[in-house]
C-alpha cells in the first residue's frame, strides 16, 4: 500500500470541494488503487449523499466510545472505495467540551487506518480550524479547490498564507473548478501564482487542472446520488478529473513513463 494522505479543502464553501473529492477518489479507485474518503466536513457533511451510502451513525458511535474508528469505515458499491462519514450531526460533538479527549485521539486512530489504503482523501471543511489544522499536518499532500469568483480567490490567498506560515507547506496542489475552458483556467492560475509570489508566501503551486462548468450534469448526478464520472463517463468533467489524477500521479512519481507525462500534459501549465 502507498499509504498517501491527501487533504482537500477550500477557502470558502460552495466551490465544489466535496464534488471533486468524491470524483477524484473514484477515479483513483478505477485505476486499481484502494481509496478511503474520510469526510471531516463537520458542518456540511455530504459525501454519503453523493455516493448513496447510509452513514449509520458509525462516526458518532466512535466518538461515544462504543466502536473503534476502523469499524466506522463503510464500503461503497464501487470497488476499492470506502468512506467514513461524519454524518449530519457530528458538529455537536465538537461543541461539547466533554469530548475533547476523544477528539484528540482522532488523529492517532486515523493514522492507524493508513496501512489499509493506497490513498486516504480527507474532505475537510472550508477554511481552517484547530482540528482541521491537525489533519493538514498529518497529510502528505494538500489540494485546494477554488473557482473564478473573487470571494473564492480572496479566501484562497488567505488559506495559502495560513498553510505556509503555520505549517511551512512549500507545495500545494490547486484545482480550478467551474471554468469556461482550459485557456481561462491557465490564465487564472498564472494570476494566482503572481499574487503568491508578490506576497512571498514561499509556496509553490501545482495546477492539477481545470474542471469545466456543467451545472445541469452536476445537478443530475447529485439528484441521482451517482458520482458524476460514473454517470457521465465521456463528459468534459470526467476528462478534467482524469487529468487531475494523471497529473497528480505523475507529479509524485507514481507514473513516470514518457507516455504518462504526455497524457498528463505536464508542460501545459
Amino acid at each position: 500500500m502507498l499509504e498517501k494522505t491527501l487533504a482537500v479543502s477550500s477557502g470558502k464553501g460552495g466551490v465544489g470541494k466535496t464534488f471533486f473529492s468524491v470524483n477524484f477518489a473514484l477515479e483513483l479507485s478505477y485505476r486499481g488503487y484502494k481509496v478511503l474518503i474520510f469526510d471531516l466536513d463537520f458542518n456540511f457533511s455530504n459525501v454519503f449523499l453523493l455516493l448513496d451510502v447510509k452513514p449509520e451513525n458509525r462516526f458518532q458511535n466512535y466518538f461515544e466510545g462504543s466502536i473503534p474508528l476502523a469499524q466506522a469505515v463503510i464500503p461503497t458499491k464501487y470497488k476499492n472505495l470506502d468512506i467514513i462519514s461524519a454524518g449530519v450531526d457530528i458538529n455537536s460533538f465538537f461543541r461539547n467540551s466533554g469530548n475533547s479527549e476523544r477528539a484528540g485521539r482522532l488523529g492517532s486512530d486515523f493514522s492507524a487506518l493508513k496501512p489499509g489504503y493506497d490513498f486516504i482523501i480527507i474532505d475537510c471543511g472550508a477554511g481552517v480550524n484547530g482540528i482541521m489544522l491537525e489533519f493538514f499536518r498529518l497529510s502528505d499532500e494538500i489540494i485546494l479547490v477554488c473557482n473564478h469568483e473573487i470571494t473564492s480567490l480572496t479566501d484562497l490567498y488567505r488559506i495559502i498564507k495560513l498553510l505556509s506560515s503555520a505549517l511551512g507547506r512549500t507545495r500545494i496542489n490547486l484545482l480550478i473548478n467551474k471554468v469556461r475552458n482550459i485557456d481561462f483556467a491557465v490564465n487564472l492560475f498564472r494570476e494566482i501564482q503572481k499574487v503568491v509570489e508578490r506576497f512571498r508566501l514561499g509556496t509553490e503551486l501545482f495546477l492539477l487542472g481545470p474542471v469545466v462548468a456543467c451545472e445541469d450534469e452536476v445537478s443530475l448526478s447529485v439528484q441521482k446520488r451517482v458520482p458524476h464520472i460514473e454517470l457521465f463517463p465521456h463528459s468534459p468533467i470526467k476528462g478534467g478529473i482524469a487529468l487531475a489524477v494523471q497529473r497528480y500521479l505523475f507529479s509524485c512519481g507514481l507514473q513516470n513513463t514518457p507516455a504518462a507525462g504526455n497524457q498528463s500534459m505536464i508542460g501545459l501549465f
